[in-house]
């Protein structure tokens, strides 16, 4: 019974330091009460955003999973929060959205570069969500 629980203390510690680490988001427009994560560039108010998309999280999946967009396009995504504690990653892109429960929201803008051209997969980094199938895909042609 002692091995187990040693076993599940580093576990369960590193799911919850996972679940607390932030970054840097390529526009940040939060629709909360707080203003504090407005990316300092953005002047304009979330009621004249023009949004793209609009991304539901909730019990491990997007609403939409997959998006398209041109080479030098720049794409606006509101993400809303559903069931659970989610986030929106796109690597290749260096976007990562703060962590969103129910009532959240936030809207980030994801700049393509002119050369950019594939298929790139965004996911959700919470815990396993990725493994079980929180994952979408952006198509640049």
């Amino acid at each position: 019974m002692k091995k187990r629980v040693f076993i599940l203390l580093p576990v369960i510690s590193i799911l919850i330091l996972t679940g607390c680490t932030t970054s840097n988001t390529v526009t940040n427009n939060d629709t909360s009460d707080s203003q504090d994560n407005r990316n300092q560039n953005d002047s304009s108010s979330e009621d004249s955003v023009e949004v793209d998309y609009t991304i539901e999280m909730s019990d491990h999946k997007f609403s939409i999973t997959e998006i398209k967009a041109s080479p030098g396009d720049s794409i606006t995504i509101e993400l809303k929060g559903g069931q659970g504690i989610h986030d929106f990653v796109l690597d290749e892109f260096s976007v990562t959205s703060r962590l969103l429960s129910s009532g959240d929201s936030q809207i980030i803008t994801i700049d393509i570069p002119s050369n950019a051209s594939g298929e790139y997969e965004f996911y959700c980094s919470v815990s396993n969500h990725r493994q079980l199938g929180m994952v979408g895909t952006l198509i640049i042609e």
